[in-house]
């Protein structure tokens, strides 16, 4: 369509480049609009607690959960003419995917403003340029437009590693680098939240095991393991822990009261299977919130997703089933590294596999420490518990300019 050309974004960026900005209004939104439960969730919270002066507002699509989010932000409906007359106000801008946050468009209403985007997640699997298909020189420059149409000036990075992807992939300049931790995870630094959360999963779990009959399913002392698998570029089905039953693996899990809680990445189109109601160890909850479950899981276990990153934090056991890496590095979106400069604990490739590295992880949970320390080291080197109050720092330096 015609207003979705990259003239009339260019347009509409150049025409919003010299509004005039109010640096006490605080824009915030993440996910296009349909989720409140990412790093832009938590740094929002952190403003309008920590700094009255500012009106923070989030942009929104009707029906988006907004639970978590602090009352005294004010929610606008997103991409609408009112919520637009804000975006063009606005003198900081914070997300989490970039502009489609906030437009579906997308429009780049914010080129005056102090914008900040702080990702959703260290990447393995490649990202921006990076992982571009087209060959073309017109294609990579229309790639590359979009990216600076769409993007914002600021980026947050939690190490080295991840700063030179940013310059290669988005071509931030280093300078505009925000190096920081990650503000969600910020709760797992508090064990207090973390023991909530794992209060909530519980009930979670049993809400959603009640509706079909299961009654009490996870129980205080179950242990929780994750499974948050990421997407597929190519369309390939994921792996799905509802094909286990009668398999060595489920009679272990149930033998040992072990629940597994599956999330799909926000992006699967092709989503899991759903657990049925003789499954006596899985349940499928794909709208609990992220940090959440990771702070509530004994174990993880994840492919490529960058969820294993957050996790670290938290020095629990982290298995990645890997079972199409071959495939996933060299035909679907790639990967930025090989497996043995990145697995944080076993990474097979079939269920044989699986149910042994489960077995290891939940007899000897410590196995795998030096290594996920030496991971952390070097792909979270700027991970700490004040993450929000740094990039709030950093964006406060910028508006005094």
């Amino acid at each position: 369509m015609a207003n979705n050309s990259l003239l009339k974004k260019t347009e509409v960026a150049i025409k919003n480049r010299f509004n005039k900005r109010n640096g006490k209004i605080w824009l915030f939104g993440e996910w296009f609009g349909n989720k409140c439960c990412d790093n832009s969730l938590f740094l929002a919270n952190y403003v309008v607690e920590h700094d009255p002066s500012v009106r923070v507002y989030w942009a929104a699509n009707k029906g988006a959960n907004l639970e978590l989010l602090d009352k005294r932000v004010k929610v606008i409906e997103r991409d609408t003419p009112k919520s637009i007359e804000i975006y063009k106000k606005a003198g900081v801008v914070c997300m989490n995917q970039g502009i489609q946050d906030f437009s579906d468009a997308p429009f780049n209403y914010f080129a005056g403003a102090v914008t900040v985007n702080m990702w959703h997640g260290v990447p393995w699997k490649k990202i921006f340029l990076d992982s571009a298909k087209t060959t073309s020189l017109f294609g990579r420059f229309a790639d590359y437009m979009a990216i600076k149409m769409s993007g914002a000036k600021y980026y947050q990075s939690l190490s080295k590693e991840f700063d030179f992807i940013l310059q290669t992939g988005a071509k931030v300049k280093s300078k505009n680098i925000i190096r920081a931790g990650y503000p969600r995870n910020s709760m797992f630094y508090d064990g207090d939240k973390c023991s909530a959360a794992r209060d909530k999963i519980l009930r979670l779990i049993n809400a959603e095991k009640a509706s079909d009959g299961a009654g009490d399913f996870a129980k205080k002392d179950s242990r929780i393991i994750a499974y948050m698998p990421t997407f597929r570029d190519s369309g390939q089905k994921v792996f799905s822990f509802n094909s286990i039953v009668g398999t060595e693996l489920y009679d272990y899990l149930v033998r040992n009261n072990i629940v597994i809680v599956e999330k799909n990445h926000y992006a699967d189109v092709n989503g899991s299977s759903e657990a049925t109601v003789d499954n006596k160890c899985v349940v499928n909850l794909p709208d609990c919130n992220a940090p959440e479950l990771l702070a509530a899981a004994d174990i993880l276990i994840t492919d490529y997703s960058s969820c294993f990153f957050d996790y670290l934090v938290l020095d629990r056991p982290i298995i990645h089933y890997i079972y199409d890496y071959e495939y996933y590095s060299k035909k679907d979106r790639g990967l930025y590294y090989g497996k043995s400069k990145v697995l944080c604990g076993d990474g097979p490739t079939d269920i044989e596999g699986l149910t042994k590295s489960i077995k290891d992880a939940v007899e000897n949970p410590d196995k795998d420490s030096a290594l996920r320390a030496m991971r952390r080291k070097r792909f979270m080197t700027y991970e700490n518990e004040n993450g929000c109050r740094d990039i709030y720092e950093f964006i406060l330096k910028k508006l005094r300019r």
